[in-house]
This record gives structure tokens, C-alpha cells and sequence, in this order.
């Protein structure tokens, strides 16, 4: 064992009859015992951080040239095509950046509190300005509606995948 490397420890049952009590204790103390990582193990966590860094590097560079040249569009969006493009080019996804990918959506209602704090911020101007506050959401809303529909069916006819008319 190398110096400063946590060792494993190994909790034992106890001598004599078992109860349920303990063979329960000693798996929670199992998984609580501290470890020591492989090197393959090492590199998962390692290969997600350089994904999650590779989508922040695409994000400024989409911003350092939307503020360059002065574009009208928002530059982590001009970032995320970029990178999209590169994506298409490679032909393949990196499962490293699959993964960070997948982090980001599974969390992604997270992302929207501080937006919606925002929001908050000017709530005088919306309820002056409700009706098309209130149109804009429900005719994005839709118009999200309809184009995902659409997409879907495309996807399935070009994939031939059936789908079911419940």
C-alpha cells in the first residue's frame, strides 16, 4: 500500500448466530468504507470534467465571436453550433461528452431557477405588459409543440421505426 493511499477496510460479520441487523449493518458499512480507485476508475470522472470544459470552451468562443463581430445572436448558441458542426465533421460523439451531455439534461429544470428569478425581477413590466407577455408563452408553447411532433415523425419514418396511433 502507498503512503497516504486510504486503505480498504473490510467489515466482518460477527462469530456465532446472524440476525438480519447485522448482514444489513455490514453492507451500509461496506459501502461507506473508504477505497482505493483503479486507474480506469480514475478516468471516468477526469474525461467527463474535459467534456464539461470542452462545452464551456465552445461557449467562448461562440461569445468572444458574437462580441468581436458584433452579431445579433446569443453566443453560447453560436458556440453550441460550432460545436455541432464539429460534431458532424468527426462523425462520431465522444461517450465522454455523451455523458456530460446527459448530466446537463437530467438536471436541466436547475438550470431555469435563475431565469426565472430574473423574471421576477420585472414583474412590474409584465403585468403592464401581460397580453403579449401571455401570447409569446403560449404560442412558443405550441409552436415548441409542434415542431418536437414533426420532428418525432420524421425521426421515426427515417429510422423506420413504428410508432402506434393510440
Amino acid at each position: 500500500m502507498r503512503h497516504g493511499s486510504p486503505a480498504r477496510t473490510r467489515v466482518r460479520p460477527p462469530k456465532g448466530p446472524e440476525t438480519a441487523h447485522d448482514s444489513a449493518c455490514a453492507r451500509v458499512a461496506s459501502h461507506c468504507a473508504p477505497r482505493v480507485l483503479r486507474g480506469d476508475e480514475l478516468s471516468a470522472p477526469t474525461t467527463v470534467v474535459h467534456a464539461f470544459a470542452l462545452l464551456l470552451v465552445f461557449q467562448l468562443i461562440g461569445e468572444a465571436t458574437v462580441q468581436g463581430l458584433g452579431l445579433p445572436v446569443p453566443g453560447p448558441l453560436l458556440g453550441m453550433l460550432l460545436l455541432f458542426a464539429g460534431l458532424v465533421l468527426r462523425r462520431s460523439l465522444p461517450d465522454a461528452l455523451r455523458d456530460a451531455a446527459n448530466a446537463l439534461l437530467r438536471h436541466l429544470m436547475l438550470l431555469f431557477i435563475p431565469a426565472v428569478t430574473g423574471v421576477m425581477m420585472y414583474f412590474d413590466r409584465i403585468a403592464r405588459e401581460w397580453l403579449p407577455f401571455m401570447a409569446s408563452c403560449l404560442l412558443g408553447a405550441a409552436l415548441t409543440m409542434v415542431i418536437t411532433a414533426l420532428t418525432l415523425r420524421w425521426m421515426l419514418r427515417i429510422t423506420g421505426t413504428p410508432h402506434d396511433h393510440e
